[in-house]
């Protein structure tokens, strides 16, 4: 029994300073990233808006609609002003409490009655000597915080969602665009093909295989055409509209942009050790973490004793003309200390409640901070070798545009049979659609790496919204 208050009395003092980060996280953070890219880029952390650098205007307004409209981020917002509210309950906590009354009325006893009037004024005031008040202030305080650093992940996840889905439609659209192309040179080669056929030149085969090559291609329009609509539907509710909005199928379709942006653009993916000041995940994770160790300080400051100021100043009199006199007024000033003494446990296992949530806490802090690595690695290894196979798969294009021309050109003379023409030709379909993919993934990783090392412009977003949106958010 001596060791465990020795225990709580040395936890004590240590949960009501807690300052830090969990214990041995400074030894896991990287010194750098071992897929660094020695590359002058962007630093988000100046608070400059990622997707401005597309130069887009469509992007810009769908993004800026979103921040608008979107209703996660209206669920958001009125959580932020929840907790607010929650820091200016906590604050009342510190001051005295003033209460009064007045009444009066008529009472009887037999066949006597009298009148009675009273008032009285009574205020409190908890002398916070373990500071359990305090502890619990600042926990809301870091609990409302912690809030607006969610958010700010949510603006920074929104932004990137739009920006992924806005270019996942422009993709389908290329996609669809370029296999009807194709599909054209397909139609032409099959015409070709049954021409030499009527002609007695090639057998049934070459036909056969050449209209199941030409409808293999048409197949692909409707499952591009699906996965467009199903785009268009996710861009609109990430701007607060149903899928049938016609303001957003006019602006979707109303796109300028005919293909994929060529990517100009660099971020600067800076230093592991900056992704915890610019993260706003980590940094909630962390406010939460600290929150949760004011938690514990009020338990521990439960098992203290409670001093309690009061006062009370009141008045009784038969006549309501002299309720008020002085003379026959009562007061009373006393200090009152509280101390449990049995509960059957109970204060002890809250304790072990709010530490073993601490220690849970610090361990959820860690992996998140750690997964925020483990996300920049990904994100910068993708990028190179996404170039990389992007850079592969266009030479291996030119070579498939020649062999088509070659092979065409040797089959329409008899020299080869159609298999090589047909061989080519799916392999350029294959192809010329990867690279589509591929440019499409290389932009998706560039927003990805915009996303995963944070920054601060979320702060000036954030600010914006709430001077926009007060009256609808109060």
């Amino acid at each position: 029994m001596c060791n465990f208050f020795l225990l709580i009395f040395f936890t004590f003092l240590s949960a009501c300073s807690f300052t830090g980060g969990p214990p041995g996280l400074s030894n896991k953070v990287p010194s750098t990233y071992k897929n660094k890219i020695e590359k002058k880029g962007l630093k988000l952390e100046k608070a400059e808006y990622w997707w401005l650098k597309f130069n887009d205007p469509t992007l810009n307004t769908l993004i800026e609609r979103a921040f608008k409209e979107n209703f996660n981020l209206k669920e958001a917002l009125f959580r932020l002003t929840a907790a607010e509210a929650e820091v200016k309950k906590a604050n009342a906590t510190l001051w005295p409490e003033f209460s009064g009354h007045i009444g009066g009325g008529q009472r009887a006893f037999g066949n006597k009655s009298s009148s009675n009037y009273q008032y009285g004024i009574q205020a409190s005031y908890e002398i916070d000597v373990f500071q359990r008040l305090k502890n619990y202030r600042s926990q809301k305080v870091l609990e409302k915080e912690a809030t607006k650093e969610d958010v700010k992940a949510l603006l920074l996840s929104l932004s990137s969602r739009v920006a992924e889905t806005y270019y996942q439609i422009i993709k389908y659209n290329q996609k669809i665009k370029v296999q009807k192309e194709i599909n054209k040179e397909l139609e032409k080669t099959y015409e070709l093909v049954r021409l030499r056929y009527l002609n007695g030149l090639v057998t049934s085969l070459d036909v056969y295989q050449a209209h199941q090559n030409l409808m293999a291609n048409k197949a692909l329009i409707p499952v591009y055409e699906e996965r467009l609509e199903a785009n268009k539907n996710a861009l609109s509710i990430l701007l607060g509209k149903p899928p049938s909005d016609s303001e957003i199928e006019c602006l979707v379709n109303s796109l300028t942009r005919a293909r994929l942006p060529e990517l100009t653009i660099w971020f600067d993916h800076g230093l592991p050790s900056e992704l915890l000041k610019n993260r706003p995940d980590i940094r909630s994770s962390y406010l939460r973490l600290y929150a949760q160790d004011k938690r514990l300080a009020q338990a521990l400051s439960d098992l203290f004793p409670r001093f309690e100021l009061s006062a009370i100043f009141s008045g009784e009199n038969m006549e309501p003309g002299h309720l008020f006199d002085y003379r026959e007024a009562f007061w009373q000033v006393f200090l009152r200390m509280t101390q449990p003494i049995f509960m059957g446990g109970r204060l002890r296992a809250q304790v072990e409640i709010e530490l073993a949530r601490l220690k849970e806490l610090s361990a959820k802090y860690e992996s998140t901070v750690l997964n925020a690595f483990k996300e920049v690695e990904d994100i910068l290894s993708l990028e190179k070798r996404l170039k990389e196979h992007l850079e592969i798969l266009k030479k291996r294009l030119k070579d498939l545009e020649k062999s088509i021309r070659l092979s065409l050109f040797r089959y329409s003379y008899g020299i080869s049979d159609f298999l090589p023409v047909l061989q080519a030709q799916t392999s350029y379909q294959t192809v010329i659609q990867d690279i589509i993919s591929k440019e499409y993934e290389l932009i998706a990783a560039r927003i990805g790496l915009a996303k995963v090392i944070g920054g601060r412009w979320m702060e000036n977003e954030l600010e914006k919204l709430r001077a926009k949106n007060i009256k609808n958010i109060k």
